[in-house]
């Protein structure tokens, strides 16, 4: 296995990882926006 096979799988486990993401931040914005009756809140993601 040389290095670029493992850079486009490193690239498109990336690409999964960010669709996770961003599938379950449109669940938590969806749960939020029925809680509070308002789509006007943001996130902050504090280390």
């Amino acid at each position: 296995m040389g290095a670029a096979p493992f850079a486009q799988w490193h690239q498109s486990h990336g690409q999964i990882d960010v669709a996770r993401f961003a599938e379950m931040l449109l669940t938590i914005w969806l749960r939020l926006w029925g809680a509070l009756g308002t789509a006007d809140f943001n996130f902050k993601i504090a280390r």
